[in-house]
């Protein structure tokens, strides 16, 4: 999720909203990052930071934006720092805070690696393609996560949720929890929809034009994935209803009847994901009764 500064990531539960409404308000700007934002050294501090949050855990550079992680009780795992570095290639200000969260939230998953795996946090995370070029490159040799396309450049993948993480299936899982990897998807999708609130009652509204944005939780953007929910706006819309993921937490809706949607949903989107460390393709989609369908 998003975080700006130490004070934000305190006061506001909706990472995605905060950020635009911080935009909308012209929050001043953070001081500058204090993190290098060469290659080299950019991986250099993100490994010592690991090492503070980590103890007793072995943090090795294996090359720029790049790290072995190995814990105490064995086993190895690799860090990519690509999208992390790539937010602060974009958003110099706000690097520091976004490291600092960051590694928190990769060390809690990198600790949580041993627990045992169970049917009931199976969650269903949407991912861009890049994003699943690196999982693929973490687990190349071994047994991956189950993963499917969905639409556009989005892609479904299955992950255990944990209290501090979203941690992917580790080679082994599923034949721990008797599954094929599509009875694990299968179950992941059905996790999903019982976690949420109806999108009616999650969903604000922006502070112009309109547009309605779910921002509560990390799997936010899986709101997608249950197309049912969207009946009812769909509905309202006269079957004319646009959404967008800028992010994996925030999902973007809008009534596509006005002559203006595109553009108002075009700014939005970029709005949000300019400010998230792991931002999604720019892609609207809109509704249809066969499930969502790529406008760009």
């Amino acid at each position: 999720m998003v975080r700006l500064s130490s004070t934000l990531s305190r006061t506001c539960r909706a990472g995605a909203l905060c950020v635009v409404l911080l935009v909308l308000l012209a929050a001043p700007a953070a001081l500058a990052a204090s993190i290098p934002l060469d290659e080299p050294g950019f991986t250099k501090a993100v490994a010592k930071l690991f090492r503070k949050a980590m103890p007793g855990t072995k943090i090795k550079v294996e090359g720029p934006l790049a790290l072995e992680v190995r814990p105490p009780d064995g086993g190895s795992q690799r860090a990519q720092l690509d999208t992390i570095y790539s937010f602060c290639q974009r958003n110099p200000a706000d690097c520091d805070a976004a490291v600092e969260q960051h590694v928190a939230r990769m060390s809690a998953t990198f600790l949580q690696l041993n627990v045992a795996p169970d049917r009931k946090l199976l969650r269903a995370v949407l991912r861009p393609s890049v994003y699943v070029e690196q999982i693929r490159k973490i687990y190349a040799g071994k047994e991956e996560p189950p993963i499917e396309p969905f639409v556009g450049d989005l892609w479904i993948v299955c992950a255990f949720d944990m209290p501090e993480a979203i941690k992917y299936l580790a080679p082994g899982d599923l034949a721990k929890m008797n599954l094929s990897k599509d009875e694990a998807l299968a179950i992941a999708k059905k996790n999903n929809v019982e976690m949420f609130q109806p999108i009616e009652r999650a969903a604000r509204a922006f502070p112009d034009d309109g547009v309605g944005i779910v921002s509560n939780n990390a799997y936010d953007s899986s709101r997608l994935l249950a197309f049912d929910s969207w009946a009812p706006i769909a509905a309202k819309t006269g079957g004319q209803l646009l959404a967008s993921a800028p992010a994996a937490d925030a999902v973007i809706f809008f009534d596509a009847r006005r002559p203006d949607a595109l553009d108002i949903m075009r700014r939005y989107t970029a709005m949000v994901a300019a400010h998230e460390t792991r931002p999604f393709p720019p892609q609207i989609f809109r509704w249809s009764p066969a499930g969502w369908i790529v406008t760009e």
